[in-house]
């Protein structure tokens, strides 16, 4: 055993210069053998779906060597690695094998029942009731802020009404600097939505050079200057790290908590259901 060799024997036939090969439509050869390792063959029916038809001949013969170098190699490394394995070792092994065969077709198996049998959509009812009664585990781990903003030409002549616009926060108010005579380079009038921090410094370049103590101040305008541009920010309200999140800024991640509490119970009642179903058949026995 320890003489034994590993050859390998490749067989690249002539038909390497017909793409009819790489297609692997009829192809008149003795052996259906493209490659030997050992006592491991690569057949033609393994190169399948390797070469497309838009390739040239070059191009398919280039990969279809080097995917059969590639098998090669592995298979060499594989079998040198069996070889000089332990007994105990590869036993381990093969243990190890079995039992992620086993845990892929049961994950499998749970994974098409849940799909077929459980429902994804979540009410808003039992979402709030959920995040009523455990509201203390959505504390946030960094700073939010909810904010209107505006920016303008520094020289606008209205700049001074804009910002007082801004800072009354009332409908009536919004709705002129949306439908009034302003030159804005943009916009942001939706303070409804949190926004991390972190996210809003990512999100606007120029917040990364505003102090953060002095950005996260509630039902102020901050005016920055950058350059030929203005911007007026209006944060309208600010949690910190350590509060309860607002419901609106998690809904989505509750949703997803209560579907994977649904499928936890589905996968349960289950796996009680088989091994009932098991006794009552007689395929389960524990002596």
């Amino acid at each position: 055993m320890n003489n034994k060799t590993f050859i390998l024997w490749i067989l690249i036939f002539g038909m390497f210069s017909s793409c009819e090969y790489f297609q692997l439509k009829d192809a008149n050869h003795e052996s259906d053998e493209v490659a030997r390792v050992g006592d491991k063959v690569l057949l033609k029916s393994d190169l399948k779906g390797l070469i497309q038809p838009s390739m040239s001949e070059n191009d398919s013969l280039k990969i279809t060597q080097n995917f059969i170098e590639s098998w090669a190699r592995r298979e060499i490394i594989l079998q040198k690695a069996k070889f000089n394995l332990a007994k105990e070792q590869e036993d381990e092994l093969e243990k190890m094998i079995e039992q992620y065969k086993e845990d892929l077709y049961i994950n499998s198996y749970k994974a098409n029942l849940v799909s077929q049998n459980i429902d994804t959509i979540i009410k808003d009812e039992d979402i709030r009731t959920f995040y009523t009664a455990n509201n203390q585990i959505f504390k946030l781990n960094e700073d939010l802020l909810r904010y209107k903003m505006i920016s303008f030409q520094t020289n606008d002549k209205k700049a001074a009404q804009m910002k007082e616009l801004l800072k009354k926060n009332d409908s009536l108010s919004n709705n002129t600097l949306l439908k009034g005579d302003f030159l804005f380079q943009s916009i942001q009038m939706n303070d409804s939505l949190w926004i991390k921090h972190t996210e809003f410094i990512n999100k606007y370049e120029f917040a990364k050079n505003i102090d953060k103590e002095q950005l996260l101040q509630s039902n102020k305008v901050l005016e920055y200057k950058e350059g030929k541009i203005t911007h007026y920010i209006y944060v309208k309200s600010v949690l910190r790290r350590g509060e309860i999140a607002p419901l609106l800024f998690i809904k989505n991640d509750v949703a997803k908590m209560l579907i994977h509490q649904k499928k936890l119970k589905y996968l349960q009642d289950l796996e009680n259901k088989l091994i009932q179903e098991a006794i009552q058949n007689n395929t389960y026995e524990k002596y």
